[in-house]
């Protein structure tokens, strides 16, 4: 167990990439990741970008446009169109990008953007670093699903500055600390106001299938009490008995697969009719046994465009004795089985 936490710790910076870098790599051209260059952090940004001759999807799920111009006026989006049929600013930067294909900003909706406590760097500079990794990606909206104290003030701080400023960053929403062990509902009444006092975005709870877990009657509590002043729920889970409990209860939305089993027709047909959000995380299962050797993503020119950010966890994944460790854990190997089994209630649910 404590060899899984240590390989949870130092995967956290490398999941932001280890998905993308499998993708993206030699067919996506991501905004961000021109905007957000080290040469255009230094000098004052064109007002007007032009990018002529790439493939263009507009994420509203029409049919990919070939050849297609995108215009970008004061840091937003002015025009999209067949060449021929833009015109072009004078004065304009164009950048030739054929071959390329262009996407919206990709949002990460469970990310987690935490301070490391045994750095010497200010938590806010911490902050804004993973921010900008991820930027450097294209993920440009990250959902911080579950701050710890020490760095819930800097991400709320973060999150208000991002309405007021051009960003060189990803954007951030965020939940305070996940609520996990409120005794009675009156105490996950109180918790539920004092995150919503500090004005978090959503609020995150954990049930993890044992019995420390809250009870239906205290996280239904929760869940009340957060619709009552105006926030979300969504919630940590495994098995397919959690789920149906907070479903009954009005969770808003599910923040990891059920691993443990199919997921019936009848909690599909709870999801669609209570527009229940559903994250699936694969790669989050994926973390926790793929370092049990040094994965080929590691040579990525995509992955280790960046890797000056990370070299530290990288080093010690790369490890041999951690990756010894990881390949006799029993836990790391169970979860092999769970991604298949999320895999399975992914493609479920897509059918559905």
């Amino acid at each position: 167990m404590a060899q899984v936490k240590q390989v949870r710790k130092y995967t956290k910076m490398i999941r932001i990439s280890t998905l993308w870098a499998a993708v993206l790599f030699g067919t996506l051209f991501v905004l961000a990741g021109f905007f957000f260059q080290p040469s255009f952090a230094q000098a004052p940004a064109p007002s007007t970008v032009v990018f002529t001759g790439a493939r263009l999807i507009d994420g509203t799920g029409r049919a990919p446009l070939e050849q297609g111009t995108l215009v970008i006026s004061n840091g937003r989006v002015a025009t999209i169109g067949a060449r021929s049929a833009v015109q072009i600013p004078a004065g304009a930067v164009r950048v030739d990008v054929t071959g390329k294909t262009i996407v919206p900003g990709l949002i990460n909706a469970h990310a987690h953007v935490n301070a490391d406590p045994e750095s010497t760097l200010p938590v806010r500079s911490q902050l804004i670093a993973q921010l900008r990794l991820y930027a450097d990606y294209g993920v440009t909206t990250v959902f911080v699903l579950g701050t710890t104290p020490a760095d819930v003030h800097e991400a709320l701080q973060l999150r208000d500055e991002q309405a007021h400023e051009t960003l060189d960053r990803a954007r951030l929403y965020a939940a305070g600390p996940s609520i996990r062990a409120a005794k009675t509902p009156d105490e996950a009444r109180q918790n539920v106001d004092r995150y919503a006092d500090m004005k978090v975005d959503i609020i995150k709870m954990h049930i993890n299938g044992n019995s420390s877990d809250m009870t239906p009657e205290v996280y239904g509590a929760l869940i009340d009490q957060a619709h009552k002043r105006g926030l979300r729920v969504a919630a940590h889970m495994y098995y397919l008995k959690d789920a149906q409990g907070l479903l009954n209860a009005g969770v808003d939305i599910f923040a990891h697969s059920v691993r443990d089993q199919d997921v019936p027709a009848a909690f599909l047909a709870g999801l669609k009719r209570r527009n229940v959000g559903y994250i699936a995380t694969l790669t989050r299962d994926l973390s926790i046994f793929v370092y049990e050797t040094t994965p080929a993503f590691f040579s990525d020119p995509f992955f280790v465009k960046h890797e000056p950010s990370y070299r530290k966890q990288m080093t010690i994944l790369k490890d041999p004795v951690l990756q010894e460790t990881t390949r006799n854990s029993r836990e790391a190997q169970s979860i092999k089985q769970a991604l298949q089994q999320a895999s399975r209630n992914l493609k479920i649910l897509s059918d559905a």
